[in-house]
């Protein structure tokens, strides 16, 4: 069923309020992140012109080129590996910015909060908001910037790739598009077994914690054995959905091996 203009809307809210309050007072080193990940994108894809040039000038015989061709690939790795180094220092950076600030302030409202909403949740699981909650929220930040710069190297390396072949290129980018379409199966089907992983995960912590609690009263009715029974089903359940979820993760490094040798052959097959 397609996604309606209000569900579309309040997808976007969280990310806009991520945005407003917690990303915009680190945006200058979010701003720095961006721009040299294009920097390691643009030097990527011109590593693939220069090798073509090299190339060509070792065909004529220049004599030069053994002084400017091994100049030319350092100065260009050297470009796209500080790039990425930066770009990865200036994330961190943002991203436990970021985290801190959040941490104050959930701190700060917590301090603040009503004795009886505090004693309703117990301690240890309010502590897990200051740890996994919140780096859960940074992974995701670093997470969009990595898709960026994939993102960017792959447009500006078919940029350059068009201006040494077009014919070949467009080749290779449809062979691609139709590689993908057995990628996009497994991960949507990946993508179903994690929701129902980590929905199974919550009823065995839930069901843990509300066994453990009553533990007393099971003992003094003799149910230890049938919770024992319950619990056990439900490890069962999520070994399961474990399971099918690691297989088809096991899937994707021989689906992308066997991909790349068909690309490769259709490849030369259309050359």
């Amino acid at each position: 069923m397609p996604r309606t203009r209000s569900q579309d809307t309040a997808l976007h809210v969280p990310y806009a309020r991520l945005w407003r309050d917690w990303l915009s007072p680190q945006r200058r080193l979010l701003y720095g992140a961006v721009c040299m990940a294009l920097v390691a994108a643009t030097s990527a894809g011109a590593y693939s012109k220069f090798i073509q040039t090299l190339m060509a000038a070792l065909e004529t015989g220049g004599t030069a080129v053994a002084t400017w061709g091994p100049v030319g690939i350092i100065c260009l790795t050297a470009v796209s590996g500080s790039a990425l180094y930066l770009k990865e220092t200036l994330t961190n950076q943002a991203v436990t910015g970021m985290e801190t600030d959040m941490r104050k302030a959930m701190f700060r409202t917590l301090v603040g909060a009503d004795l009886a909403q505090l004693q309703r949740d117990p301690p240890a699981a309010l502590a897990t908001h200051f740890s996994s909650d919140i780096r859960l929220a940074g992974r995701s930040v670093t997470s969009l910037l990595g898709a960026f710069t994939s993102i960017a190297t792959f447009f500006v390396t078919i940029g350059f790739m068009l201006s040494i072949d077009a014919w070949l290129t467009g080749a290779m980018v449809a062979i691609l598009a139709l590689a993908l379409i057995p990628v996009n199966i497994v991960g949507r089907r990946l993508r179903k077994l994690s929701k129902r992983t980590q929905i199974q995960i919550a009823s065995m912590m839930s069901e843990v914690v509300e066994g453990l609690s009553g533990i007393r009263m099971a003992r003094t009715y003799r149910l230890e054995e049938p919770m024992a029974e319950s619990a056990d089903r439900m490890f069962e359940r999520l070994r399961g959905l474990q399971v099918k979820q690691n297989r088809w993760q096991a899937r994707i490094s021989p689906l992308m091996e066997i991909l790349g040798g068909l690309a490769i052959a259709m490849l030369l097959f259309v050359v």
